[in-house]
This record gives C-alpha cells, structure tokens and sequence, in this order.
C-alpha cells in the first residue's frame, strides 16, 4: 500500500506514550540483564526492579513525560530525534550528586 492510500488516523498522544515508556521500561531491563550477564552483580529480578524504580521517576517528572511527547511527536511527523538523555529531576538533583 503507497502513502497516497495508507489511510490517515488521528494518534492519541497519551496512548502513544504509554507504548513507548512500555518500550524505554522493557529497555532498561534488558539492558541491565545484560550488564548482569556481562559480569555485573545484576539479577533478572533486579534489572526489572530498576526498570521500575527508574519508570516511577520517568512518570513523576512533568517535564520527562513532556520531552518524550515532544519526541513521539517528532517521529510522527517524520523526523528522526535519535538518541536523547533526560534529565530527571528525583535522580539528577539527589543530595550529594
């Protein structure tokens, strides 16, 4: 099907947001079995409690959420945002960082 009959529905931002932090929770986990599997003292269990530790952050922080609606919205649209580091309040401001 070309684009010219690929039809053209509305996207739900806030749908489309919980598929990518569903996405950013599962990549946090893999990537930290993998740590684990690569030497690091990280569990399967424990990769997946710092997943969700570090999601909770993600969706306690306004101004996180906003940036990744910003990014969803950017590849909606066509263009490539490639890799971004956010910065979250609760873990760049902790005391004694």
């Amino acid at each position: 099907m070309d684009s010219s009959t690929t039809p053209n529905h509305p996207i739900d931002i806030e749908l489309a947001l919980g598929i990518y932090l569903n996405g950013f929770q599962s990549g946090i986990a893999s990537t930290a079995s993998a740590l684990g599997k690569a030497g690091a003292d990280i569990s399967n269990e424990l990769a997946s409690q710092l997943a969700t530790r570090i999601l909770a952050s993600v969706k306690a922080d306004p101004a996180a959420l906003e940036t990744m609606r910003d990014q969803i919205r950017a590849n909606l649209a066509g263009a490539d945002t490639g890799p971004q580091v956010l910065k979250l309040y609760k873990w760049d401001n902790r005391p004694g960082q």
